[in-house]
């Protein structure tokens, strides 16, 4: 088995070759990478100040891929991926998936969903969803990839609608500086005033 980075850097070139990156793909990438359990304990990186630590190992404008390693009772706040097609493939534990449409000012659930290790999560373009560790056994790890990095994400409160920097994952940030936009209510992107 190659080192992680070099499964990443090698299963990406044949990605970024492409002219088109499909969902197909990703969940082609997603299941072409092998992973252990000593490799999993490398991995690991707990962030208990947040839903989830996240570890980027590809940054490319046309490709991203980051694992996660989820706070057990924190679940990320809704958000989109802004215009990036994404995959999710659960590593260990239990995942819970939640996807919403936002509707006459609420953010209205449509999915809610539990994955367990190897399965993928789908998350089309502008697409609202949150997940979070659903309590198995075992510690919630992730592994993502995104068609381009994510920038200027809508993350949603109780009460607001953000937009966020790419520094911030999917969680209201403790620094203004990571918030680009903000309004009260739930509503689309494109009805944030920037």
């Amino acid at each position: 088995m190659l080192p992680f980075t070099e499964q990443i850097n090698h299963h990406a070139a044949r990605l970024l070759k492409l002219k088109d990156i499909r969902t197909v793909d990703l969940i082609e990438f997603l299941q072409a990478i092998e992973i252990d359990d000593e490799l999993l304990s490398q991995l690991m990186h707990p962030d208990s100040t947040h839903p989830y630590g996240r570890r980027v190992f590809l940054n490319h404008p046309r490709l991203e891929v980051m694992v996660a390693t989820w706070t057990r009772g924190v679940p990320c706040a809704p958000h989109d991926h802004h215009d990036s097609r994404s995959a999710i493939r659960v590593l260990q534990g239990r995942s819970h998936h939640r996807m919403f449409q936002c509707r006459t000012g609420h953010l209205k659930e449509t999915l809610s969903e539990r994955k367990g290790k190897g399965d993928v999560l789908l998350c089309p373009p502008y697409q609202i969803h949150a997940m979070g560790d659903d309590n198995a056994e075992v510690l919630l790890m992730t592994l993502h990839v995104y068609t381009g990095s994510i920038d200027n994400m809508v993350v949603y409160s109780d009460t607001e609608t953000l937009i966020v920097s790419g520094a911030c994952g999917a969680w209201v940030p403790e620094a203004e500086c990571d918030v680009i936009a903000r309004c009260q209510g739930h509503v689309l992107r494109q009805e944030v005033p920037v």
